[in-house]
């Protein structure tokens, strides 16, 4: 959150470093589903600031890293689905989105509440 916030506030460069602080410690403690979380959410800054590449990228290795049906997983494609059709790859943004709904159908229903 505090990245999230720093960004809003114009604090890019702190908040890239928060984003990257919490990926790393994640993916040291070993916990791949926050590791993915964290990307996939540092993936809606660029999306939402005109750089649809960048959270392409962010969006696609949070999909790797989660690596099963999980809310990160799920989350991470939704943004890949968004990010794609903006950098004109439309096969890629169908099969996000297909992924993003088979992912979503796997949840736990105690997972899928709309947060």
């Amino acid at each position: 959150m505090t990245a999230i916030v720093l960004h809003d506030l114009g604090s890019r460069r702190e908040s890239r470093a928060w984003f990257a602080t919490a990926a790393r410690a994640a993916a040291v403690s070993g916990d791949q589903q926050l590791h993915a979380w964290v990307l996939a959410r540092e993936a809606m800054v660029p999306l939402n600031h005109g750089a649809p590449k960048a959270a392409a990228g962010l969006a696609e290795r949070a999909r790797r890293i989660a690596g099963h049906p999980t809310t990160a997983a799920t989350s991470a494609a939704a943004v890949a689905a968004r990010a794609h059709p903006l950098n004109h790859q439309p096969e890629q943004a169908r099969a996000a989105l297909a992924a993003a709904y088979a992912l979503m159908d796997r949840l736990p229903r105690g997972e899928r509440s709309d947060t």
